[in-house]
């Protein structure tokens, strides 16, 4: 009757039924044992199973059951920072949102593929942030997850509201950056953030995104000029290569995309067209 009827209330009951009786199962098994990783297993097991089912009978009621859940799953990790079990799971969740997204084109899916994503790294970030003290890794998965939403609804925003929100979802990424960069006397930092301040001007050139191309030049001159006032005793020969480096780069790329313009521009054409048409 689930089968071949389209009422909602009989997938939910048969989803339901299917739960109790998978309770039923694991209680014949081990009884009443702590949930483990092999519960955690099941469970998404069953999620990917109903999934490829659901694209069988491109049945609504599925749907919403494939995307309810990967919920039951939190249940069954340990909530602890540093925890492969959690983080593998959340993953695993990102993927199968992934997957419903490309499948179906809602955007419900891509968001909780974002969260799960986001979820699966901020696991991981408490240890990371005190092994290497850097305040940037509680600030850039959320910066970017925040520029590609952006990205995804650039046309239904206004011009001036997607402009601004992007250039402060840049700083604040940038700005987090800089600010381990003065508070720690780190010739790798320093490093870093010349590399993500070329970076955004590299991507804001090739996109035409102002607020990529203000953002990194802005704070690469503000590092630069701050590094000269600040920790040039220090490591001042690795800090001159650095922006030697930096300075050969910037003029090299200026050349060369002067002699390859209409090539590099033609393919960025047909990059911006692809992308518009992805998914």
């Amino acid at each position: 009757q689930a089968q071949q009827s389209q009422q909602p209330q009989w997938v939910y009951g048969t989803a339901i039924f299917g739960g109790v009786v998978g309770v039923y199962v694991r209680l014949l098994l081990v009884g009443l044992a702590p949930v483990s990783v092999w519960d955690t297993t099941a469970l998404m097991t069953a999620t990917y199973l109903l999934f490829a089912l659901q694209r069988f009978t491109a049945s609504a009621p599925l749907l919403h059951v494939v995307m309810v859940m990967p919920l039951f799953t939190l249940l069954t990790i340990p909530l602890q920072a540093a925890s492969p079990h959690a983080s593998l799971t959340l993953i695993t969740a990102g993927t199968l949102y992934l997957l419903t997204y490309r499948e179906t084109d809602r955007p419900l899916p891509l968001y909780l593929a974002l969260v799960a994503l986001n979820a699966a790294i901020y696991v991981w970030v408490p240890v990371w942030a005190n092994q290497l003290h850097v305040l940037q890794l509680w600030v850039a998965p959320a910066a970017l997850s925040v520029l590609f939403m952006l990205h995804v609804h650039r046309d239904e925003l206004k011009p001036s509201v997607l402009a601004n929100a992007r250039l402060a979802a840049t700083c604040v990424l940038y700005a987090s950056a800089t600010g381990d960069v003065f508070l720690q006397d780190n010739l790798a930092l320093f490093a870093l953030i010349l590399v993500l301040s070329v970076a955004g001007i590299l991507l804001g050139v090739a996109l035409r995104t102002k607020a990529f191309l203000y953002g990194g030049t802005s704070f690469l001159v503000f590092n630069i000029l701050g590094q000269l006032f600040i920790h040039v005793p220090e490591h001042a020969l690795g800090r001159a290569i650095l922006l030697f480096v930096v300075g050969i780069a910037i003029l090299g790329g200026k050349f060369w995309f002067d002699l390859q313009r209409e090539t590099f521009l033609q393919r960025i054409r047909i990059f911006r067209a692809d992308l518009e048409t992805w998914g």
